[in-house]
């Protein structure tokens, strides 16, 4: 009989080549349908399987040593061993704690959330961005709720920065299509939150009542809503466009966050009159305390007006050992990057001595609590600390799992699928990530064609990751990751679109405002650039409209269907596009 000349076996239908014939039925249109990024849990589930022999489920407190692009993947497998738990992640840095959650997305069927730090110097009298602060109280909402979600994922200076009590007390607002509405509360609560009541909502942190329409930009969400009132109830919630104001989809409900995270309620603003005569070199912040009136940098005013040393941890469920695990990662990094924290905090408050008029002698409070009376604390469920992979023969040394980066991009399809052969030939099974469906498509094109048995990975199902015997093929997977990996405990490889190709990935990141203005002023007319939602267009120029009764300023971008006009005060939702594309 026939055998493939990929892998060896005799042919089946589902082998993509043939010696007989160059044409594969996985590189036909038809099996080339548009698909959105899929789960990776299959994957995870399957390193699980391997339990202590890598360090998952070890001795809570065990040292295990894991590289950094291997973490997202084992992290998952840690957590199917733990179904109850909400795991939460420490890192040594924002920026690492955000790529990991990005990745571990991919292997958790669960909700993970990032808890991010705050963006501002301890004591600057400038408040964290809207975004920052809502994402923290959304996060503080989602441990109270009946389901936990399954990951946490934070830094180490988000950790010890204390929280209001607010974060222990305030419930979401939540509209749902169908019930009543009373419109002048829900005004009252979002002023109470630090949303600015504005003719147009643009921007998080926002809202706008016109009639029978109420707009919000709630602090957390990627676009504002609209909800349509007929009377007191909802007669239909819609979620709109910032550039045009037009409704873009419908929704069932929304559930809105504060768009600050000093909620001044009247133990405050008792603790704040009191400081106004005890500590008068702050009384002008004292005094829009009292009047609960709020202003930039007020969050900054925290440790002053609260006793409490709130942090994440303290947010967790009661029942620590059963509920909830912590994992800190690089500790003796992490340890050192909080003490940098602690000096720079006691740097800026010797500086603030000479500024704010109080005595130097007086010592400021802490907005940030101390690392070692965090991390002793006797119901601290420390489940594992993941250390890099160090070579010695130490005998406490931690367990090791061997892993390599999947190494530098290949030049040819050809170069690609050879490499490919030769894991298959190990019995490895391999999963290339792309980052949309039509790099997936050249890809597939293109391995089919020096012979290699791919397919497209269902968007349903995860287990479609997994290939078996009767299906021997290499598995693409339309998924943003920021590195992949080559496990050989588990016979398994992934490898990201950057890793394949060269091409480093534009991850859709919301940047602020003046990153954005940066920007424009290099833009010309004829340069590509890339918006969020619509993808590559070229910029023809700024155009003037009528918006509302008054006369706004546009960016122009000519797309192949037609044109789009993007507000200029939103250009953090453009950027340039940094290669030449095919049009």
């Amino acid at each position: 009989m026939p055998c493939c000349s990929w892998c060896g076996t005799v042919l089946t239908p589902q082998c993509n080549k043939s010696t007989a014939s160059r044409t594969s039925p996985m590189t036909t249109e038809e099996s080339l349908q548009p698909a959105r990024e899929v789960s990776l849990a299959a994957l995870a589930s399957d390193v699980a399987a391997y339990g202590r022999a890598v360090g998952i489920g070890a001795k809570p407190g065990s040292v295990v040593a894991w590289a950094d692009n291997v973490r997202p993947v084992m992290l998952a497998a840690l957590a199917r061993t733990r179904p109850r738990d909400t795991i939460v992640v420490i890192a040594a840095t924002d920026t690492q704690s955000r790529a990991l959650a990005d990745d571990l997305t991919a292997f958790v069927d669960g909700e993970v959330l990032h808890f991010p730090a705050w963006e501002t110097l301890p004591f600057e009298r400038v408040s964290p961005g809207v975004e920052t602060m809502g994402e923290r109280m959304r996060v503080a909402a989602r441990l109270r709720d009946a389901v936990a979600p399954r990951f946490i994922v934070t830094s180490i200076r988000a950790v010890l920065q204390r929280l209001s009590p607010a974060a222990r007390t305030f419930t979401p607002f939540v509209v749902r299509r169908g019930e009543m509405l009373d419109v002048q509360h829900l005004t009252n609560t979002l002023s109470e939150w630090g949303y600015l009541r504005e003719h147009l909502v643009e921007h998080r942190g926002e809202f706008a009542n016109r009639g029978g329409i109420f707009d919000v930009f709630d602090s957390t969400a990627d676009m504002p809503v609209r909800i349509e009132l007929w009377g007191d109830d909802v007669e239909r919630i819609s979620a709109f466009a910032v550039n045009d104001q037009r409704s873009i989809r419908d929704l069932a409900e929304v559930t809105l966050y504060p768009a600050r995270e000093l909620l001044i309620d009247d133990q405050i603003v008792q603790r704040a009159t009191a400081l106004a005569s005890s500590e008068p070199w702050g009384r002008e912040q004292w005094e829009r305390v009292v009047t609960r009136s709020g202003f930039d940098g007020m969050e900054n005013w925290l440790a002053w007006l609260v006793d409490e040393e709130t942090t994440l941890l303290d947010l967790l469920p009661e029942t620590l050992a059963d509920r909830a695990a912590v994992v800190l990662l690089d500790p003796a990094y992490t340890r050192s990057r909080a003490q940098e924290l602690a000096n720079e905090e006691s740097a800026v408050a010797e500086a603030l001595a000479s500024t704010w008029s109080f005595n130097s002698h007086t010592s400021l409070p802490r907005l940030h609590v101390n690392v070692d009376e965090l991390l002793a604390r006797p119901d601290l469920p420390l489940a594992l600390s993941v250390s890099a992979p160090l070579f010695g023969d130490s005998s406490d040394a931690p367990l090791v799992v061997e892993s390599t980066r999947w190494g530098s991009p290949t030049s040819s399809p050809a170069q690609l699928a050879e490499r490919l052969r030769d894991l298959f030939g190990l019995g490895y099974r391999i999963v290339l990530c792309h980052d949309n469906i039509e790099s997936a498509r050249r890809a597939m094109r293109d391995l089919a064609s020096e012979g290699a048995a791919v397919r497209l990975a269902e968007e349903t199902s995860a287990m479609s990751l997994l290939p078996n015997g009767d299906d021997p093929a290499i598995v693409i997977a339309v998924r943003q990751m920021h590195e992949g990996f080559v496990l050989p405990f588990a016979k398994l490889a992934l490898a990201t679109e950057a890793e394949l190709t060269g091409r480093r990935s534009t991850r859709r990141r919301r940047t602020r405002r003046r990153q954005g203005s940066l920007m424009f002023e290099d833009l010309k007319a004829g340069d590509h650039v890339v918006h969020d939602v619509h993808g590559i267009g070229m910029f023809e120029g700024m155009a003037r409209r009528m918006l509302d009764g008054v006369e706004r300023d546009f960016l122009q971008i000519r797309y192949a269907d037609g044109v789009l006009l993007v507000l200029s005060d939103q250009i953090d939702f453009v950027r340039q596009y940094v290669g030449v594309p095919n049009l």
